[in-house]
Formats: structure tokens, sequence, C-alpha cells
């Protein structure tokens, strides 16, 4: 997760922060801190938000760069159709795999 900085968070991580995130904003109302609550929560939202447009610009940047290489070898459209269609299969199997295994 980006926060600005060199700070990153591994995306299995995602769903432990929100877990840990709503503990922490239940523990500060029973202290009386709702306010302060309600801005860690909306930090830490904030925070998921910009890393989750991180990734899928980076997920697009490399779908471009898949359909441009595919464009630029393939003999005519269908071939590159189809070629394109199995190279982006194979990205998310590998990204079910990936996600399978915590990664």
């Amino acid at each position: 997760m980006s926060t600005g900085g060199s700070e990153k968070v591994e995306v299995g991580t995602a769903v432990s922060l929100s877990v840990r995130n709503a503990r922490l904003v239940a523990m500060l109302k029973q202290a009386g801190l709702e306010r302060e609550a309600e801005k860690l929560s909306a930090a830490i939202q904030g925070a998921l938000t910009e890393e989750i447009h991180h990734r899928t610009k980076n997920l697009l940047t490399a779908v471009t760069a898949i359909v441009r290489q595919t464009l630029r070898s393939a003999a005519t459209l269908a071939d590159a159709e189809k070629s394109i269609s199995a190279r982006l299969l194979a990205m998310s199997k590998a990204h079910d795999a990936l996600l399978r295994a915590g990664v």
C-alpha cells in the first residue's frame, strides 16, 4: 500500500488491514474517541483506495504492452486477437495462482 512514501503493503494484507482497522475504530469509539476513530478510518480507506488505483494503472500498463507487442508481431488481426486473448488469460491464471498462494 502506498502512503505517499516508500511504504508498501502486500496484496494479501489488505483484508487483514481492514479487520485491524475495524477493531481499532471500535476500541477508539469505546474510549470516547469517535472523531479520531473516524479520521483514522478515513485515512486508512484513502490509502487503500490509492493502492488499488496504483495497481490498476500498473495492470493497464501491462495489458497495453501485451497488446502493442502482439499487434507488432501478428500476421493478421485474427492471429492478434487469439494471441492477445491467450496472453491475457495466462495473466489472469497467474494472478489467481498468486492470490491463492497468498502472495
